[in-house]
């Protein structure tokens, strides 16, 4: 390899690095298939999974929704929504169970599906969130026990 000249464009600059991690989803994912689950051929599998993750990407990413009745076959990308902390939670993974639908389906139907379901974790999730806060900050609580000592056990032990 030939060391790179001033004339010569160095493709790992700064610009790009940044672009590239512009690109990038901040989300642990996990996609299982199987054959017996999904189908049969990999190759289907495949493309079931790269459409998955590219309607993620695009959602997180690049904000897009499903499209308009003008556009029936491109997804509309609005860069108001392309702020990753509004549609996954730091530091959670997120498990998608596809099915053999979204291989057929068109991609604005998936975008669409994608965010209602990405909306719709989060705003579970930040629940959850608030809770588990206020369960941890709470000084007297004693997680221990898990039901009072001076109670019976509700069963008798089995004697055979």
């Amino acid at each position: 390899l030939a060391p790179h000249s001033s004339n010569v464009p160095n493709p790992y600059t700064e610009e790009m690095k940044k672009e590239r991690r512009r690109s990038q989803m901040p989300m642990s994912l996990i996609v299982p298939m199987s054959p017996h689950s999904l189908h049969k051929s990999g190759a289907i599998r495949k493309v079931v999974r790269s459409r998955l993750k590219e309607a993620l990407r695009l959602v997180v990413v690049r904000g897009a929704r499903g499209s308009d009745a003008r556009e029936a076959n491109s997804a509309v990308l609005d860069e108001n929504d392309a702020a990753p902390e509004k549609w996954v939670m730091k530091d959670w993974t997120y498990v998608f169970k596809p099915t053999l639908a979204l291989y057929k389906s068109p991609m604005p139907t998936i975008v669409d599906e994608v965010r209602i379901g990405l909306r719709s974790v989060k705003s579970m999730a930040e629940k959850l969130e608030t809770r588990w806060q206020l369960r941890t900050a709470s000084p007297n609580r004693d997680f221990t026990r898990t039901r009072p000592l001076d109670r019976k056990p509700s069963k008798k032990p089995y004697r055979g």
